[in-house]
């Protein structure tokens, strides 16, 4: 890993790294306790993959475009389940 901050910056380009914040004291302010920092993925997690050498034998996998694709659709269905969890509101007890 000659440039970590390149690799970091398309982890959480690519939404495989999701930066967020989670703070119970909303709760009383009836604000969301959970605060997605992340925007919406903008990166194929297919190029992330790419650039890291640990996930290069997955290129020699007959079906790795399957498990890319299926990893993909986890990987927006993650960030549409922590973006409407950022929105939601606790009502108190």
């Amino acid at each position: 890993m000659t440039q970590p901050a390149q690799y970091h910056k398309a982890a959480v380009q690519s939404g495989q790294w999701l930066l967020y914040r989670h703070d119970p004291r909303n709760a009383g302010k009836q604000e969301p306790i959970l605060s997605l920092d992340s925007a919406e993925p903008c990166l194929q997690v297919k190029y992330y993959l790419e650039m890291e050498k640990r996930f290069s034998i997955m290129n020699t996998q007959s079906n790795s475009d399957d498990i890319i694709e299926s990893h993909q659709d986890w990987i927006n269905r993650r960030y549409s389940w922590f973006k409407a969890k950022s929105s939601e509101k606790l009502k108190s007890v």
